[in-house]
Protein backbone atom coordinates (compact mmCIF):
# COMPACT_ATOMS: atom_id res chain seq x y z
CA UNK A 1 0.00 0.00 0.00
CA UNK A 2 2.39 2.34 0.91
CA UNK A 3 4.80 1.68 -2.17
CA UNK A 4 1.50 2.40 -4.53
CA UNK A 5 1.27 5.40 -2.54
CA UNK A 6 4.78 6.87 -3.04
CA UNK A 7 4.72 5.67 -6.55
CA UNK A 8 1.60 7.29 -7.25
CA UNK A 9 2.46 10.44 -5.98
CA UNK A 10 5.66 10.50 -7.16
CA UNK A 11 4.44 10.09 -10.53
CA UNK A 12 2.49 12.91 -10.06
CA UNK A 13 4.63 15.48 -9.54
CA UNK A 14 7.87 14.18 -11.70
CA UNK A 15 8.17 12.40 -15.62
CA UNK A 16 7.86 9.10 -15.76
CA UNK A 17 11.33 8.89 -17.47
CA UNK A 18 13.27 10.18 -13.76
CA UNK A 19 11.56 8.62 -11.42
CA UNK A 20 13.50 5.48 -9.66
CA UNK A 21 13.57 3.07 -6.91
CA UNK A 22 16.02 5.70 -4.66
CA UNK A 23 13.58 8.36 -5.32
CA UNK A 24 11.05 5.47 -3.58
CA UNK A 25 13.06 4.01 -1.38
CA UNK A 26 13.35 6.27 1.84
CA UNK A 27 9.49 6.07 2.05
CA UNK A 28 9.57 2.04 2.33
CA UNK A 29 12.43 1.85 4.79
CA UNK A 30 11.68 0.63 8.08
CA UNK A 31 11.36 3.57 10.73
CA UNK A 32 12.69 1.67 13.81
CA UNK A 33 15.91 0.29 13.63
CA UNK A 34 17.31 -1.73 16.88
CA UNK A 35 20.38 -0.28 18.51
CA UNK A 36 21.33 -2.79 20.77
CA UNK A 37 20.88 -6.38 20.68
CA UNK A 38 21.68 -8.68 23.21
CA UNK A 39 22.66 -12.05 22.26
CA UNK A 40 21.97 -15.04 24.32
CA UNK A 41 22.72 -18.10 24.85
CA UNK A 42 19.79 -20.58 25.37
CA UNK A 43 20.77 -24.17 23.64
CA UNK A 44 20.26 -26.92 25.85
CA UNK A 45 22.11 -29.20 23.35
CA UNK A 46 25.45 -27.86 21.96
CA UNK A 47 27.41 -28.75 24.29
CA UNK A 48 26.31 -32.06 25.45
CA UNK A 49 27.85 -34.54 27.71
CA UNK A 50 26.43 -37.46 26.24
CA UNK A 51 23.05 -39.18 27.20
CA UNK A 52 24.94 -41.13 30.22
CA UNK A 53 25.54 -37.96 31.87
CA UNK A 54 23.13 -35.33 33.95
CA UNK A 55 24.04 -33.10 36.70
CA UNK A 56 22.74 -33.85 39.79
CA UNK A 57 20.04 -31.85 41.41
CA UNK A 58 19.69 -29.06 43.74
CA UNK A 59 16.70 -27.95 45.23
CA UNK A 60 15.78 -24.68 47.11
CA UNK A 61 16.28 -26.47 50.41
CA UNK A 62 19.29 -27.60 49.27
CA UNK A 63 20.42 -24.38 48.53
CA UNK A 64 18.82 -22.00 51.02
CA UNK A 65 21.31 -22.97 53.96
CA UNK A 66 24.67 -22.66 51.71
CA UNK A 67 23.76 -19.01 51.06
CA UNK A 68 22.97 -18.28 54.92
CA UNK A 69 26.57 -19.50 55.14
CA UNK A 70 28.79 -19.90 52.26
CA UNK A 71 31.61 -22.08 52.04
CA UNK A 72 34.83 -20.98 50.98
CA UNK A 73 35.43 -24.32 49.03
CA UNK A 74 31.94 -23.97 46.83
CA UNK A 75 30.57 -21.84 44.37
CA UNK A 76 27.26 -20.73 43.38
CA UNK A 77 27.33 -19.59 39.92
CA UNK A 78 24.60 -17.32 37.70
CA UNK A 79 25.13 -18.23 33.83
CA UNK A 80 22.31 -15.11 33.34
CA UNK A 81 23.53 -12.20 31.38
CA UNK A 82 24.34 -9.16 33.41
CA UNK A 83 21.60 -7.41 32.07
CA UNK A 84 19.28 -9.89 33.80
CA UNK A 85 21.37 -10.39 37.27
CA UNK A 86 20.79 -6.81 37.62
CA UNK A 87 17.19 -7.60 38.84
CA UNK A 88 18.38 -9.84 41.56
CA UNK A 89 20.13 -12.75 42.07
CA UNK A 90 20.54 -15.45 44.95
CA UNK A 91 23.16 -14.33 47.88
CA UNK A 92 26.27 -15.74 47.48
CA UNK A 93 26.08 -16.10 43.75
CA UNK A 94 29.30 -15.30 41.56
CA UNK A 95 28.49 -13.81 37.60
CA UNK A 96 29.09 -16.29 34.85
CA UNK A 97 26.85 -15.37 31.95
CA UNK A 98 26.40 -18.82 29.77
CA UNK A 99 27.81 -16.80 26.75
CA UNK A 100 31.59 -16.86 28.14
CA UNK A 101 31.11 -20.26 30.22
CA UNK A 102 33.40 -22.33 28.29
CA UNK A 103 35.82 -19.68 27.36
CA UNK A 104 35.86 -18.72 30.78
CA UNK A 105 36.27 -22.75 31.84
CA UNK A 106 39.04 -22.58 29.60
CA UNK A 107 41.07 -19.54 30.49
CA UNK A 108 44.41 -19.94 32.93
CA UNK A 109 43.82 -19.26 36.43
CA UNK A 110 44.98 -15.36 36.21
CA UNK A 111 43.57 -14.35 33.14
CA UNK A 112 40.41 -15.88 34.72
CA UNK A 113 40.26 -14.10 37.81
CA UNK A 114 40.97 -10.82 36.02
CA UNK A 115 37.95 -10.99 33.57
CA UNK A 116 35.55 -12.42 35.94
CA UNK A 117 36.76 -10.99 39.31
CA UNK A 118 36.86 -14.44 41.50
CA UNK A 119 39.15 -17.10 41.77
CA UNK A 120 38.74 -19.71 38.83
CA UNK A 121 37.27 -23.10 40.37
CA UNK A 122 39.17 -26.23 40.59
CA UNK A 123 38.11 -29.70 38.68
CA UNK A 124 36.91 -31.59 42.12
CA UNK A 125 35.45 -27.99 43.63
CA UNK A 126 31.74 -28.23 44.08
CA UNK A 127 29.92 -25.67 41.37
CA UNK A 128 26.34 -25.18 41.74
CA UNK A 129 25.11 -23.72 39.00
CA UNK A 130 21.34 -21.48 38.05
CA UNK A 131 20.04 -19.59 35.40
CA UNK A 132 16.25 -17.96 34.79
CA UNK A 133 14.71 -21.55 34.92
CA UNK A 134 16.81 -23.93 34.73
CA UNK A 135 17.45 -24.63 31.18
CA UNK A 136 21.22 -22.31 30.40
CA UNK A 137 22.56 -24.01 34.06
CA UNK A 138 21.66 -27.82 32.46
CA UNK A 139 23.87 -26.60 29.52
CA UNK A 140 26.53 -24.27 31.69
CA UNK A 141 26.82 -28.26 34.00
CA UNK A 142 27.52 -30.12 30.80
CA UNK A 143 29.67 -27.86 29.59
CA UNK A 144 31.56 -27.73 33.31
CA UNK A 145 31.59 -31.69 32.96
CA UNK A 146 32.87 -31.61 29.32
CA UNK A 147 35.51 -29.76 30.48
CA UNK A 148 36.50 -32.13 33.13
CA UNK A 149 34.81 -30.77 36.39
CA UNK A 150 33.50 -33.52 38.33
CA UNK A 151 31.33 -32.12 41.36
CA UNK A 152 28.78 -29.57 39.52
CA UNK A 153 25.23 -29.40 40.32
CA UNK A 154 22.07 -27.65 39.08
CA UNK A 155 19.46 -26.14 40.78
CA UNK A 156 16.88 -26.82 38.06
CA UNK A 157 14.35 -24.38 39.32
CA UNK A 158 16.84 -21.76 39.46
CA UNK A 159 15.92 -17.94 39.94
CA UNK A 160 11.88 -18.21 39.32
CA UNK A 161 11.87 -20.88 41.99
CA UNK A 162 14.36 -18.50 44.29
CA UNK A 163 12.17 -15.89 43.86
CA UNK A 164 8.96 -17.17 44.35
CA UNK A 165 9.60 -18.99 47.38
CA UNK A 166 11.34 -15.86 48.94
CA UNK A 167 8.64 -14.12 48.40
CA UNK A 168 6.66 -16.66 49.90
CA UNK A 169 9.31 -16.62 52.93
CA UNK A 170 8.74 -12.90 53.51
CA UNK A 171 4.45 -13.07 53.83
CA UNK A 172 5.17 -15.29 56.40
Amino acid sequence: MFRTIAIRATRSSLPLRTMSLAMVAPVIRPAVVPIVQTQRFNSTHLHSAGPDWSAPVVTYEDLKPRTEQPKEDAYLIDVREFDEIAQGSIPSSVPLPLSVFAEALRAPEDEFRNKHGFKKPTQNQEITVYCRSGKRSATAADIAHKYGYTNVKNYSGSWLDWSKREGENRGN
